[in-house]
């Protein structure tokens, strides 16, 4: 029994060492991090449950694990209006490090409760992953520098728990989507074909037609499955590549930002949120003392609070209109538009990601 639990340990250090070498990061780039994604949350990737309260109760059916067992129908559209309200200040507080710690893991909570509701109606989305994420975040020490009101300062090892974290999570979040995957298109049927599912069912029912939809569809019915298989075997790998190394793990990284790239353009979907979730992983200390210096001046801190000022009222005026709108000022039923915006956003990712992979000094990576 001694050598069993002997085994057990080593085989556990040896796990989370090789994730901690290649996925962990830095208190410089984890701070820089925090603005960057705060903006994205803001900017690109606003949530918003108002609508909800709208629903009829028949469509009120709350998964077990949800607060909706102990309700009887959906809550009120004040109450959700309001969860939008503290969700926007708790991104604000974010973006300008007023008590980053307390604030992420409030905006996570908080949109994790949205959540609870929203899946009632049937869908288990995979855009639980950012909050899941911002409450790692939480722990890693993001919150010390570039900051109002800063944390504490954590211990040294914070954001290398927090990153492995992260990564093994990512990591099983894609397994569990490829390894469901596996069951229904890893066959040689022809005939059936996952890849050219959610090509006809975007385009017959959502009017996905844009960029290289009306191209694809004229393609060989054989060709979508090896994408089938690609797809699947994509999704079910991560967790090799981090352990191999830190070059591979950011590799991987980086297929996975031109996968998604891909899917914009013949599928039609912005997959916005895994931008900001590959990135995490980038090093920004590479701009940090840049950013400090600029946020120091005056004038900047006075045009800052004058644009986090308006986009908040933006936003508080889409809450309390039920505007389903991720992009500003882009409604998402503009199909188009919000396509080729999230074609620039992605198109600057993969270009850091393609730096983090094979432009950054190996040395310039571990940075403490």
């Amino acid at each position: 029994m001694t050598r069993f639990y002997t085994l057990i340990n080593k085989i556990n250090t040896w796990f989370w060492s090789r994730v901690v070498a290649s996925s962990h990061s830095n208190i410089r780039s984890l701070n820089v991090f925090r603005i960057i994604l705060g903006l994205f949350l803001l900017l690109f990737y606003s949530p918003n449950y108002g609508w909800i309260g709208k629903a009829p109760k028949v469509f009120f059916n709350p998964p077990l694990l949800s607060l909706g067992i102990f309700l009887d129908k959906f809550p009120s559209t004040t109450f959700f209006q309001i969860l939008d309200i503290l969700i926007l200040l708790c991104t604000l507080f974010i973006i300008t490090g007023i008590k980053a710690k307390i604030s992420s893991l409030s905006y996570g909570i908080l949109n994790i409760i949205g959540l609870t509701f929203q899946f009632s109606f049937g869908k288990i989305d995979h855009t639980i992953f950012i909050y899941v994420m911002l409450i790692c975040l939480a722990f890693s020490g993001w919150g010390t520098e570039l900051a109002l009101v800063p944390d504490k300062k954590p211990n040294s090892e914070a954001p290398q728990k927090s990153f492995s974290l992260i990564a093994v999570l990512l990591c099983f979040a894609f397994f569990t989507a490829g390894f469901n995957k596996a069951f229904h298109w890893l066959n040689f049927d022809t005939s059936k074909n996952g890849t050219g599912f959610w090509l006809y069912q975007g385009w017959i029912n959502l009017g996905r037609e844009y960029l290289l939809v009306g191209f694809v569809k004229t393609l060989p019915f054989w060709l979508l499955k090896v994408l089938d298989f690609f797809a699947v075997i994509f999704e079910l790998t991560p967790l090799f590549f981090l352990l191999y190394s830190r070059k591979a793990w950011h590799t991987w990284l980086l297929v996975a930002g031109v996968f998604h790239f891909t899917s914009l353009f013949i599928l039609n979907i912005t997959f916005l949120i895994h931008i900001i979730i590959y990135l995490a992983f980038f090093d920004f200390s590479i701009i940090y003392d840049q950013a400090k210096n600029i946020i120091s001046k005056k004038g900047f801190q006075v045009a800052a609070f004058i644009f986090l000022a308006a986009v908040f009222l933006v936003r508080i005026y889409d809450v309390f209109n039920i505007n389903l709108s991720s992009f500003l000022f882009l409604p998402d039923a503009n199909i188009l538009p919000n396509l080729v915006a999230a074609m620039i956003v992605w198109i600057f990712a993969i270009m850091l990601l393609f730096r983090n992979a094979f432009l950054t000094p190996p040395g310039q990576r571990f940075y403490k």
